[in-house]
């Protein structure tokens, strides 16, 4: 029969007053080959534990019909609402550019050279939106950014080249780089202590959500 290895005490008590089963009686009676007992003990133990502690996470985490959540995303939902539309737009773009360009006649090894500078873009606006943003501010910079992204985005229909895409993709890298960078650190800001894990995950959610329906 098998032995439970490691003494351990279940503290939680069933409804019923049982008492606490250690796992040394537990082993006991497992060499004794009388389980039924001991095992009706602790499903009810167990049983237990989890309404308690189903009971302590819902007093530590607040829901969102319970006021500070609700109020702190209602609070956010403009800023929510526009990232949604940005990434939504920016999924489809990656998208849309690899169909174009297949269609175009590009060779395929342009079309992922194209592709990836939105990557290289990316990586050198983590270095470069910090210093913009710093130097003026994150309401300007947020503008900066946006009118940017929009700009190239429009610059792709009217100039059809794999070179001139691939640095597109670069200037629209840096500018989304900045773009969350801004909009991650509102959040931060805007966000309690107490509901920052709580909001991000929102964010996260729009986020990915918006990435792959554009996608």
């Amino acid at each position: 029969m098998p032995t439970i290895p490691a003494p351990m005490i279940v503290t939680c008590r069933g409804a019923t007053g049982g008492e606490t089963v250690g796992a040394e009686d537990m082993k006991g009676t497992a060499r004794q080959g009388n389980l039924s007992g001991t095992l009706a003990i602790s499903r009810v133990n167990v049983l237990d534990c989890i309404g308690k502690v189903g009971g302590l996470a819902r007093q530590i985490s607040p829901s969102l019909t319970n006021g500070p959540l609700r109020q702190t995303i209602t609070t956010l939902s403009a800023l929510l609402l526009s990232v949604g539309i940005l990434l939504t737009g920016s999924g489809l773009q990656g998208t849309l550019l690899a169909v174009r360009g297949n269609l175009e006649g590009f060779q395929p090894s342009m079309i992922g050279m194209m592709m990836s500078g939105y990557f290289a873009g990316f990586i050198a606006g983590c270095v470069v939106g910090p210093l913009i943003v710093r130097r003026v501010g994150h309401i300007r910079a947020f503008s900066v950014f946006a009118a940017i992204a929009a700009s190239v985005f429009l610059l792709h229909a009217i100039v059809v080249d794999p070179y001139v895409w691939t640095g597109l993709r670069v200037i629209s890298g840096i500018s989304l780089a900045g773009l969350y960078m801004i909009i991650e650190s509102w959040l931060n800001e805007r966000s309690p202590n107490e509901l920052r894990g709580s909001v991000i995950s929102i964010y996260r959610i729009v986020d990915l959500t918006a990435t792959t329906g554009g996608l």
